[in-house]
């Protein structure tokens, strides 16, 4: 299931540089994906913050994509797998708490 998500996320990270019309393909977007997961888990910060980003950017320029293409892809594709599933687990985990009793 690991693998399928997150072979999601590298398709959505391709769709989203076509939508900024970077030009990349489906491998090189795949691979700088990885990569930049693989950078922030090295960087031992939870979710990769910070190495993540750094490397996903500097992989994109090296792409040949425009700093503000680069920089617009990974705030978006953060926005869209990093903090849009941490907004699902916390109404999920807040809905299944249900109504707490009170003590007596």
């Amino acid at each position: 299931l690991s693998l399928a998500a997150w072979a999601a996320e590298a398709l959505a990270f391709y769709c989203l540089l076509q939508w900024l019309d970077a030009g990349a393909s489906l491998p090189f977007a795949a691979l700088a994906f990885a990569g930049a997961m693989l950078a922030g888990a090295l960087s031992f910060l939870p979710a990769g913050l910070g190495g993540m980003e750094a490397a996903m950017v500097s992989l994109l320029l090296w792409q040949g994509m425009a700093p503000a293409q680069a920089v617009a892809a990974t705030i978006l594709i953060r926005l869209t797998t990093l903090w849009f599933a941490v907004a699902l687990g916390v109404a999920a985990l807040s809905s299944s708490r249900g109504p707490q009793a009170q003590p007596s």
